[in-house]
């Protein structure tokens, strides 16, 4: 499979300045379902961090394992945790 970013993907709007962090604290797992509405790679605002959420399992591979030295990924993914 072969994937191109084009653009900018979509992702939920969330608030001015804090993004979508209270709708992601308030409801971690309900508000990655919500998310994962807008496609395989979805573009997410959580406050003063911004990044891409990818839910596609091509792309997962993709990104954790064939390409894994290209992606930067957060230095503590337990903050994410589900």
């Amino acid at each position: 499979m072969t994937t191109f970013l084009t653009r900018i993907p979509l992702g939920p709007k969330g608030m001015p300045w804090l993004g979508s962090l209270p709708a992601f604290l308030a409801d971690r797992l309900g508000f990655v379902r919500a998310a994962a509405q807008y496609g395989d790679v979805v573009n997410l605002s959580l406050g003063p961090l911004s990044g891409y959420l990818v839910t596609h399992p091509d792309l997962i591979k993709l990104v954790l394992v064939d390409r894994a030295r290209t992606y930067l990924k957060g230095n503590s993914p337990e903050a994410l945790k589900v």
